[in-house]
């Protein structure tokens, strides 16, 4: 074995011997920081969609986790959510600008939501933040350069310079983190009614209209809380936090009580549904009973009415009768299944079933087996045949006797190969169940009438 392998082996055996904590990558980051996200650890979702963007700062729509299993890879996104629930709007809009993150969360209904609330929450934090006033200037010193007199006595200097008033020290985190944490909670349930008013079976109803407006409402309270937190925060009032908890944990009972009224509403419109779906899946058992009857009427005249066929179809009928009496739609479904297979499998014994054909008919295919394909091609007796079935099958047999004068003049009568597929197309228009017989009919024109 060459060094070179060698090293190789020994490279791949230290590799292998890692933990799994020290094989992790961008992947293991972004997903750790997604699980963070849910559980509102916006601290832990820094770190790890930090370390993601380390390895791999690309967003995409697709990111592989394991086998077919593909979720978006945003981590700006969550970087952005994280640096907004706790309160650096800053960082959260830098996040939140990249171009290609933009791009692939446009595509997103719930991320796209939640990105555009908190930038619009952030935006308008830092104007405010922006327009306090400015502490006032230093005032100068007026007149002469003051006089430096030699003295044990502390300096003077013209008149005595003003001190800049310190402003109010800042909340730290520690301060507003349980309110930080009950709003996450909130935005969180937000998060949820948003979705479930956009999903089926509320997606486009009275309901789901009349539910979202009483949810813009809680999300403007949610977005007010939002900018007084930070005005307590900055400001350092500290007296204030009492008040917004109290606030906050009541935008929460009334979050909570949006939450169950949406539940109930898709209950009750999920039982509308089941009801409409229970009458219609009745209303089709009955058009196929009666549709079912019709073919047991046809097998009676072909004689077939003791076939296997007959007999199930009739058993499948009655199973579809009593499962329509009730209320369990799947069992209706299931019977109604049955019964279309047992119809279908009636509906070929009846085509099968011998009948006697037409005299114009049978002597057109006799000239055919009799190899007189000229007769045959010219044959016009199409109108005094009895039913659909009966001309499909002559306009077959007399393509065919075409197709075989076609063939044996070289295949360059344009107009003979024009009248072989009018036939077939006019016989299949005529029945759509007809299949050429391989035994009677040349491959060549079975695939042509495939074709058509």
């Amino acid at each position: 074995m060459s060094a070179r392998l060698v090293l190789l082996a020994l490279l791949t055996a230290t590799l292998m011997a890692l933990p799994a904590s020290g094989r992790a990558d961008y992947k293991t980051d972004y997903q750790d920081g997604i699980e963070a996200a849910e559980k509102g650890d916006w601290a832990e979702v820094q770190r790890r969609m930090r370390a993601a963007l380390a390895e791999n700062a690309k967003p995409s729509n697709r990111m592989r986790t394991y086998g077919t299993n593909f979720i978006p890879y945003v981590p700006h996104y969550y970087l952005g959510l994280a640096n907004a629930r706790l309160g650096d709007c800053t960082a959260a809009i830098d996040a939140f600008s990249n171009p290609a993150s933009r791009g692939v969360v446009s595509g997103l209904s719930k991320e796209s939501d939640t990105q555009a609330r908190e930038e619009a929450r952030c935006t308008q934090m830092l104007a405010q933040a922006r327009s306090k006033p400015e502490p006032p200037p230093t005032t100068p010193m007026e007149g002469k350069p003051p006089v430096v007199v030699a003295s044990k006595d502390p300096v003077v200097t013209g008149k005595p310079t003003p001190t800049t008033p310190t402003g109010p020290t800042a909340l730290s985190a520690a301060q507003i983190a349980p309110i930080q944490t009950l709003l996450s909670r909130i935005d969180q349930k937000i998060d949820g009614i948003s979705g479930q008013l956009r999903s089926q079976p509320l997606a486009g109803s009275g309901d789901a209209r009349a539910l979202g407006r009483d949810l813009e409402s809680l999300k403007q309270g949610r977005q007010l809380l939002g900018s007084n937190l930070e005005r307590a925060r900055s400001g350092g009032d500290s007296q204030r936090l009492g008040s917004l908890s109290s606030e906050a944990q009541a935008l929460e009972r009334n979050v909570a009580t949006l939450d169950d009224r949406v539940s109930s509403a898709r209950s009750g419109l999920a039982q509308a549904a089941e009801a409409r779906a229970l009458e219609q899946a009745r209303q089709r058992a009955s058009s196929a009973i009666a549709r079912l009857d019709q073919d047991l009427s046809a097998a009676n005249s072909a004689g077939i009415a003791g076939s296997a066929q007959a007999k199930a179809a009739s058993e499948a009928r009655g199973r579809l009768q009593q499962a329509s009496a009730g209320s369990d739609r799947k069992a209706i479904e299931s019977a109604l299944n049955a019964l279309t297979r047992a119809s279908g499998d009636l509906q070929q014994a009846i085509a099968a079933a011998p009948k006697p054909a037409p005299e114009q008919l049978r002597t057109l295919v006799s000239w055919y087996l009799s190899a007189q394909y000229s007769k045959a091609a010219d044959w016009d007796q199409l109108e005094r045949l009895p039913d659909a079935r009966a001309r499909a099958n002559a306009l077959l047999v007399r393509a065919a006797s075409r197709w075989h004068l076609y063939v044996r003049g070289g295949e360059v009568d344009g107009k003979l190969s024009a009248a072989v597929d009018i036939d077939l197309r006019e016989a299949r228009r005529l029945d759509e169940a007809l299949k050429p017989n391989p035994q009677a009919f040349s491959p060549r024109l079975i695939e042509r009438f495939a074709s058509l």
